[in-house]
């Protein structure tokens, strides 16, 4: 039995890439998905996941804690880089 990770992406060449590196490395993908929603459905058939931090105008703060609770490790991938003039 393979490892199931749950891929949570919602930009589509990225989430296939994504998703085919993991295939190749012989690992089962469930998903992708593209929404908090969506991903929430898939948290129950999944062993690990791979999270976008940025969903459209939503966070995958909500499927984060939701793997959390299940005790599932996640990791968390992001192209949302902040420029410094807008530190505060």
């Amino acid at each position: 039995m393979s490892i199931r990770v749950l891929v949570v992406e919602d930009d589509f060449l990225i989430a296939i890439d994504i998703s085919q590196q993991l295939a190749d490395a012989g690992f089962e993908v469930v998903g992708p998905a593209t929404s908090v929603a969506g991903s929430l459905k898939f948290v129950a058939d999944c062993d690990v996941a791979v999270l976008n931090f940025k969903l459209g105008n939503q966070t995958s703060e909500p499927i984060a804690r939701e793997l959390q609770a299940a005790e599932k490790p996640f990791v968390v991938l992001s192209g949302v880089t902040t420029h410094p003039s807008a530190a505060v």
